[in-house]
């Protein structure tokens, strides 16, 4: 399917959502959509965690975001799922993009090595997205992105 509305695509002024995931080599993986407010808390709307070959979704928690200038440079996920099991992953990144997408809209995006507590696997790769409004991004105090 493909999209084929051809108008402007106009994104709010004050948008910023993301998303955070990652996967293990023994099965292990979580996937966290986040909505930050005005005051920049990274909500956790939604997502699900796989662990133990049960799945389930995220029911609530926030995501942390340590930044260095224009770029992510590491991340905390604190987040509980529908079984009442914890997901407490903190990743480090280990590459950045970060452009101006067109229409406005920032792209931030990040490889992400994960830890997470009570994982058997050391290796728990994954990614971490941000998607801000050129407005948004640079009422936080940030320089203007390079366009793509």
């Amino acid at each position: 399917m493909r999209d084929r509305s051809w108008g402007p695509r106009e994104a709010r002024s004050d948008l910023r959502l993301g998303n955070a995931h990652g996967t293990s080599r023994t099965g292990e993986a979580f996937f966290v959509y986040v909505n930050p407010d005005a005051r920049g808390i990274e909500r956790i709307t939604s997502g699900y965690l796989l662990r133990d070959g049960r799945a389930a979704r995220i029911v609530e928690g926030l995501r942390f975001t340590e930044w260095d200038g224009n770029h992510p440079r590491a991340l905390r996920i604190d987040a509980r799922d529908a079984l009442g099991r914890a997901l407490c992953a903190e990743g480090r990144c280990v590459n950045r993009q970060a452009v101006d997408a067109g229409h406005d809209v920032y792209a931030v995006l990040n490889q992400v090595d994960w830890q997470v507590e009570g994982s058997p696997s050391r290796d728990v790769l994954g990614e971490n997205h941000d998607v801000w409004s050129r407005s948004a991004w640079l009422a936080a105090g940030r320089a203007p992105l390079p366009k793509r």
